[in-house]
């Protein structure tokens, strides 16, 4: 039996108000709560930008207007990666809700930080904005 090879080319979404803090380390970092510690990816270009969506979505309600903590303004974002055989991936899938149901996120886990350099950061690309129905 052969060994699946992981894609190299990547993706992961984000958010203008996060990709702020990845440009000023250079550096894509593990996820530093919870027992996945890991970033997230995937080969699939409207996955990412449906997680990207969420990072929005996610900074909104981080302090939503409080005293202190203004509105934050965000897009959705997608980065477009190179990783090379120096980064330690894995494919996954979430259990919690029943096998293959998470199959479709095509997710593949990094063991480590993913360092910005030249080669590694490829594009940085617009992903639509989320459409709310209402």
């Amino acid at each position: 039996m052969s060994k699946l090879r992981l894609p190299r080319l990547l993706y992961h979404g984000t958010s203008t108000k996060r990709l702020q803090a990845i440009f000023a380390e250079g550096i894509l970092r593990r996820k530093f709560t919870g027992p996945r510690r890991t970033v997230s990816l995937t080969p699939g270009l409207a996955v990412a930008e449906y997680f990207a969506q969420n990072a929005v979505a996610g900074d909104s309600m981080t302090h939503p207007g409080t005293v202190g903590h203004p509105i934050v303004v965000s897009a959705p974002v997608v980065l477009k990666l190179s990783l090379g055989r120096e980064y330690r991936l894995r494919r996954w899938s979430d259990s919690f809700w029943g096998p293959g149901q998470c199959d479709w996120e095509q997710e593949i886990e990094c063991f480590q930080h993913i360092v910005l350099a030249p080669g590694t950061l490829l594009a940085v690309l617009e992903a639509e904005p989320a459409v709310v129905a209402g």
